[in-house]
């Protein structure tokens, strides 16, 4: 069945899960990136050819605002030889994009 489309903008709401584990968007690194995109393709008739678009999307973590309070700080201590004693102390072993460290 086939539905003529009058000129204009049209929009359709939709909803994609997208896993917990996925890679944030990674941008500006000198040799490589992460980036998604999503694709919408109008398919037509047999003779007629579809119409494709493609938009980049940015996919960010967002952590509640009290989740940091919530980590332990990593602490490395060691000695390299019996020559340097060294530590680190980092607040957290998380940071977000834009953190000094």
């Amino acid at each position: 069945k086939y539905h003529v489309l009058q000129p204009g903008n049209y929009c359709w709401n939709f909803e994609l899960s997208l896993p917990g584990k996925l890679i944030e968007t990674i941008e500006h690194c000198n040799r490589s990136y992460v980036r998604y995109s999503l694709k919408a393709t109008l398919k037509r008739p047999t003779f007629s050819q579809n119409i494709h678009t493609k938009r980049k999307i940015q996919i960010n973590r967002c952590l509640m605002s009290n989740y940091f309070n919530s980590l332990q700080s990593v602490v490395l201590i060691n000695s390299w030889r019996n020559k340097v004693e060294y530590e680190f102390s980092i607040g957290t072993g998380y940071f977000c994009l834009e953190n000094l460290l």
